[in-house]
């Protein structure tokens, strides 16, 4: 290859490499990501029947499941005079209505959350939805859900410092078999910070300029081969002309 068109060449890449250089992807720290672990509970078990839902694996569950008299709830661990630390699932609506969470959404201190505990209403609860009732989706999960593997956002408090962890999970409703589990989950150590959904530990959060970012690429790309094409054509001329 001759110093001119490998010029050429160096010259075009780089200026791709620019491009993606202006808008990295940002990582989050403190991520703790939960596979293989599922929690589940089949709506037919007896009334009373309850799983916990240990979130992050240190004492008591933040969460359990356990059926009630006409559904399947999810609850802070402090039903029935238990103890856990769970504050609540997202419930941006109203006190009982649940939110399905969409990749790359927010979960953290800007949301509002349902249920947050103390009052008499809600005795022992620090919060209660119902997920799964009469066959389907349960009351309390009634916008954005489907059958199948749905988002959801939760808090709870870790006992460590003073502020709330945030995390999201993978509720998944098997309408066909009649059972709920939570199939994985993702939290922050960090106090009081934001996680977005669909992010797992070790991974990237990609900037909302990645669309901006996959049209510079196809810019550099066509600008390279015009380039390539230009320099054939500068390369493959004679050198000198005949006599």
């Amino acid at each position: 290859m001759s110093h001119k068109k490998y010029t050429k060449r160096i010259a075009a890449t780089a200026g791709s490499l620019a491009c993606l250089a202006a808008a990295p992807a940002a990582s989050e720290a403190g991520l703790v990501t939960v596979t293989g672990s599922p929690v589940s509970l089949a709506t037919s078990a007896a009334n009373g029947t309850s799983v916990t839902w240990d979130i992050d694996g240190v004492g008591t569950g933040e969460f359990r499941l356990f059926r009630g008299s006409s559904a399947i709830y999810v609850a802070s661990n402090t039903f029935l005079g238990g103890t856990g630390n769970g504050r609540g699932m997202v419930a941006p609506f109203a006190t009982d209505n649940v939110l399905a969470q969409v990749a790359s959404a927010s979960v953290g201190p800007g949301n509002t959350f349902g249920r947050g505990g103390g009052s008499a209403s809600n005795g022992l609860y620090r919060s209660r939805n119902a997920m799964y009732s009469g066959g389907g989706i349960g009351y309390d999960f009634n916008y954005g859900f489907a059958p199948g593997d749905n988002f959801v956002g939760f808090r709870f408090d870790d006992g460590i410092g003073g502020g709330l962890n945030y995390g999201w999970a993978v509720f998944n409703f098997d309408t066909v078999n009649a059972i709920v589990s939570i199939t994985e989950w993702t939290y922050d150590t960090l106090d009081d910070t934001a996680v977005h959904v669909g992010t797992r530990a070790g991974a990237a959060v990609p900037e909302p300029s990645s669309l901006a970012l996959l049209a510079c690429g196809a810019v550099g790309l066509m600008a390279y081969r015009r380039r390539r094409s230009a320099a054939k054509v500068v390369d493959d001329a004679p050198t000198e002309l005949p006599a």
